[in-house]
């Protein structure tokens, strides 16, 4: 297996190694963790605007749907998030049928 091949393998088996931050353009003014079912860690960063979520290794950029009057409420055509005091809920019916709503609680220690 050559170096660069074994570096993106590491990469995939430990994702909590891998950097957690939006490029700095994207100015962004929270950043919050979020734990979720009691193992799986969310990361939001978010502005009025838009919002960066990671989560299982991914980046997905929402944008602000400010219609909502459920909270804080973002989205793209995958995920909805809603943020709600120290609660995220996280919609992700369109690629998980089986699991689509996901509570997950803000956290330091995550």
């Amino acid at each position: 297996m050559s170096p660069s091949l074994l570096s993106v393998g590491i990469a995939m088996l430990m994702p909590s190694l891998v950097a957690i931050d939006s490029p700095w353009w994207e100015n962004y003014d929270a950043k919050d963790r979020y734990l979720c079912n009691d193992r799986m860690v969310v990361v939001i960063e978010r502005n009025e605007a838009q919002a960066s979520l990671f989560t299982r290794g991914m980046r997905s950029t929402l944008f602000r749907d400010n219609q909502s009057s459920a909270g804080l409420l973002y989205r793209n055509d995958v995920f909805k998030v809603v943020l709600k005091g120290d609660e995220l809920m996280l919609d992700q019916s369109r690629i998980d049928p089986f699991n689509p709503r996901i509570t997950c609680v803000r956290t330091e220690d995550a």
